[in-house]
């Protein structure tokens, strides 16, 4: 990884060398043109010194696990790197220093004629050590690195189409019998609550069999919940998991905000009057301590007696909590298996999946070092897949096992698991290990960890992509290799959500640490910072977190929601060269004045924070790349924020309304006044139209997200002009302030929309312009319209080749809603909800011939199942909610309900709720 480190090192030294020449034609005084001369001078020199010794650095790495001299010239170049990345930090803090007076600002240019000198000979003394590093280490090591071959790490990029390809809904490998036997006991209807236990080490299969069951047996059961428990879950914690995963999709039932503030005693005596007669299966993902289960148990009682729970666990004591003719012992798979599985990974281009004679023999000496351990096999099955199919190749990756297990005469699975990780090109290193700061079990969202990378320096943007859309082909990559797993995707295959698993973090954690790249403090376990960290993840704290020393340390992320705030407040005084900062979800009211002193801070995250007003010191942050401000008490936004030069997305949003589950509405904050300053703008979301915004955004070349509320009608023309320069827009949300309509007549889309949101009273002309429009967008996925009013002949024009999801919200008003044959090719989801006048839903034969999943909600006049419903060969999943009494009166006798059986029978799941009539 000191690879890794070099090469965004070069980055930034090329990014303050590039300030030389406004530099030397600006103000500066004869003094401080020596000194910065000087220490330019030292800086081009010591990237030519890491230029010149990137490939021997990347033989280096490899040998470092087997040779203690290349261990410790690695560990000597990644301080040396630190101390470069110090003086570069340093620089550009002290250089862009430009606030203040003229007076104030003229002292200190006298004060940093001393500080370019020091940092200038801090460069001399670092140059000088890294040289006589790289002279020690080729001294007393020539015949290691002559030895090994250079890896040829392939970034192969894959597409969402491709990456979706990969998940495949085939039976695992070597699970049949368990698989046969976990299904029986599930669907089995003995009148007790059953506990069911899978048991194995670590990486041997366990989510992967049960995860496969539950989808499988889900169906069969009223309320099904599947948890993954962290190794330091609380009881307490654990129950309110479990309550809200029953309670996510019955609308019948909305929990009390209180719920995160009741106790244990509290909570169960909810849940048994929730699960009351309801006949339930909960699955209990890796759970470590039986005393977690003995605390919960008392919750299940009251629900019927066929429901099931499952229990996975590496941990004997937990698994004998079910009686022992209900416990699988996983173990690792055969050797036949473990074939089969590897040939599925390493071959899944192929349609046969399998192995070329040439290849047997690697690949079989290859897998025999993976000790039957699933996750090793796919892992390097998966890295193989982006290698060349040449004995060669092949062989370099046998040699590499073999060089790992040198030194170790028992089989440590994360051997396997570094030849993958060690495959990877430093970029994609840099981003796996990020990942290690997210809790245990922590759905990472992501867009969000994307938004991370980028702000890192990880990612470097080309002539014709941006930095966003790479990272996303980074994460694809992590996937596809199963270094990370997806826990959630969107209807159209892109990952949503993703986590790692808890052996593949094991493993990150520990190189984490070992690479000095980040660090977990938890106040319960750590007495002192290990080492000198750059980045750190707190976890637990209390109020010895101020005590330590973290000036070293450059991004900070907060995941506990009961941090001191005044241990973080004065923490925060000695991260002068901090680039990150998250504090997502704490309960803060205010922004610690600390960050405003921050110069290097790219990415501030206050999303879901009690934060009400955002201070004019927000323009001391120059460096600003990101700012997340979404779901917060703030209700306008300073002037002083378009005044950010380098800010590229900007949330911001009231508390959002959640009375409805399927109307969410976030209240719009009042856009800051004047022109912005930014050229690299590319979020804008959601923001209280004015005319004053309305005419700046029209500059914003940059912009692909934009969200637009509290919309006038005198202001459509600006809005509409607006949208219409945006020649790179991909998302659109745009509402009108209260009961006033949309005009939006004249708006012409640009053909990059990908997703349009339109809230808000639609008038004829404009409702016929807007689909008009939509049906010439080649590239629209998504619609969501809500409180539009449309009726049936103007949803006739609705119409697009193109559009994969429709969510018609309150939007409708008819009492007929009907599909003509041949319209939306495409649609794979369409949600209806709150049409309250709507009877009948039509659908001809040959319309939307790839829906997948139909949804009709809060309909209380809908008497019967959608007419047509039987030619939707694809739909897989029905969501529907109809008037009970009078869709009685339909099936009077056997032989209706026998054809109205048969119209859905095709359908894999089938919710119905029924309303009674009023």
């Amino acid at each position: 990884m000191a690879e890794g480190i070099v090469a965004s090192l070069m980055v930034k030294l090329g990014v303050a060398l590039a300030t030389q020449a406004a530099t030397f034609g600006g103000s500066c005084i004869a003094h401080e043109v020596t000194a910065l001369r000087r220490l330019f001078s030292e800086m081009e020199e010591i990237k030519d010194e890491l230029e010149c010794m990137q490939t021997f650095l990347q033989v280096s790495e490899r040998l470092r696990d087997h040779d203690e001299t290349m261990a410790t010239f690695v560990r000597k170049v990644r301080t040396l790197s630190f101390g470069i990345e110090d003086v570069v930090d340093e620089f550009s803090c002290k250089f862009c220093d430009d606030h203040g007076g003229a007076a104030s600002r003229a002292i200190r240019k006298l004060r940093r004629i001393r500080t370019w000198h020091r940092l200038a000979f801090r460069l001399v003394r670092i140059k000088a050590s890294l040289k006589i590093a790289v002279e020690r280490v080729k001294m007393f090591n020539t015949e290691g690195i002559s030895k090994v071959q250079q890896p040829q790490a392939q970034d192969k990029k894959l597409g969402p189409s491709e990456s979706a390809g990969l998940v495949t809904a085939d039976c695992p490998v070597g699970i049949e019998h368990n698989r046969d036997l976990l299904i029986g006991w599930l669907t089995d209807e003995i009148q007790q609550n059953m506990v069911i236990s899978v048991w194995g080490m670590g990486g041997v299969g366990k989510t992967t069999l049960v995860t496969h069951v539950y989808n499988i047996i889900k169906p069969r059961f009223e309320r099904h919940a599947f948890i993954t428990v962290s190794q330091h879950c609380r009881s307490v914690d654990l129950l309110r998991q479990i309550l809200k995963k029953f309670c996510k999709k019955d609308h019948n039932v909305t929990l009390s905000e209180g719920i995160d503030s009741m106790d244990r005693e509290s909570l169960v005596e909810i849940m048994q009057s929730y699960l009351h007669s309801r006949r339930y299966v909960l699955v209990l993902d890796d759970l470590w301590d039986a005393n977690v289960w003995f605390e919960i148990r008392d919750a299940f009682a009251g629900g019927d007696g066929s429901s099931k729970i499952v229990l996975t666990s590496r941990i004997h004591d937990v698994a004998s909590l079910a009686k022992d003719k209900y416990i699988i012992d996983l173990r690792p798979l055969e050797s036949q298996h473990s074939w089969d599985l590897f040939c599925k990974e390493a071959f899944w281009k192929m349609e046969d999946k399998s192995c070329p004679r040439e290849l047997e023999a690697s690949g079989q000496k290859i897998v025999e070092s993976c000790d039957g351990l699933p996750i090793a096999i796919v892992c390097i099955g998966r890295l193989l897949s982006f290698r060349s199919q040449t004995s060669y190749e092949w062989e370099k990756v046998q040699k590499d096992i073999e060089l790992q297990l040198t030194s170790n005469s028992i089989l440590d699975m994360n051997l396997i698991l570094k030849v993958s990780l060690e495959d990877l090109s430093h970029n994609l290193k840099n981003c796996f290990l990020f990942c290690s700061l997210f809790p245990e079990v922590y759905r990472i969202r992501r867009k969000k960890l994307i938004r991370f990378w980028v702000s890192e320096g990880f990612i470097k943007r080309t002539e014709t992509r941006t930095e966003e859309e790479i990272a996303e082909d980074y994460l694809n990559e992590l996937v596809n290799r199963c270094l990370l797993q997806v826990t959630k995707r969107n209807e159209f295959g892109r990952v949503r959500e993703c986590r790692m698993h808890d052996v593949v973090r094991v493993l990150a954690l520990s190189k984490s640490k070992e690479e000095m790249f980040s660090a977990v403090y938890d106040c319960s376990k750590t007495t002192s910072l290990l080492g000198k960290a750059r980045r750190m993840s707190i976890q637990s704290a209390d109020s010895t977190l101020s005590s330590h020393e973290m000036t070293h340390v450059r991004s900070l992320l907060v995941f506990d929601k009961c941090v001191p705030i005044d241990a973080l407040s004065a923490s925060l005084t000695s991260l002068k060269l901090l680039s990150v900062l998250d504090l997502h979800g704490i309960p803060i009211k205010s922004i610690p004045v600390q960050v405003f002193s921050l110069f290097n801070l790219r990415f501030l995250g206050l999303r879901g924070t009690k934060i009400d007003v955002l201070p004019k010191e927000i323009k001391k942050i120059q460096n600003l790349e990101v700012l997340d401000a979404y779901n917060t008490k703030i209700t306008s936004l300073p002037e002083e924020m378009t005044r950010l030069r380098k800010l590229r997305h900007l949330f911001a949003s009231g508390i959002r309304d959640d009375t409805d589950s399927n109307v969410v509405v976030s209240t719009g904050v009042a856009a800051p006044r004047g022109k912005w300053h930014s050229t690299s703008l590319q979020t804008l979301q959601n923001f209280k139209a004015n005319d004053e915004m309305l005419q700046s955004i029209a500059c914003l070349s940059e912009l692909r997200t934009l969200g637009i509320t509290d919309i006038r009608s005198g202001q459509s023309a600006s809005l509409c002009s607006a949208i219409s320069k945006l020649s790179k827009l991909q998302h659109l949300l745009v509402s009108s302030k209260g009961d006033e309509a949309l005009q939006l007549s004249s708006v012409q889309l640009p053909q990059t929309i990908q997703k349009l949101e339109v809230g808000g009273l639609l008038g004829q002309a404009t409702a016929h312009n807007l689909f008009t429009s939509i049906r010439c967008l080649e590239n629209i996925t998504h619609l969501h319209l809500w409180f539009s009013m449309i009726n049936q002949d103007l949803f006739r024009y609705l119409q697009s080749d193109c559009l994969l999801s429709l969510c018609i919200l309150q939007a409708f008003q008819g009492e007929d809603m009907s599909f003509s044959a041949g319209s939306f090719p495409k649609l794979q989801s369409l949600v209806v909800h709150g049409a309250s006048q709507l009877r009948r839903i039509e659908i001809e034969e040959g319309s939307m011939v790839n829906l997948v999943r139909l949804t009709v909600t809060g309909c209380p006049t809908l008497k019967e199942l959608p007419q047509g419903v039987e030619f939707l060969h694809k739909l897989e999943t029905l969501q529907l909610e109809i008037t009970v009494d009078d869709f009685l009166e339909k099936i009077q006798s056997e032989e209706e309900w026998e054809v109205h059986q048969s119209k859905i029978s095709h359908i894999k799941k089938v919710y119905v709720g029924f309303s009674g009539n009023e």
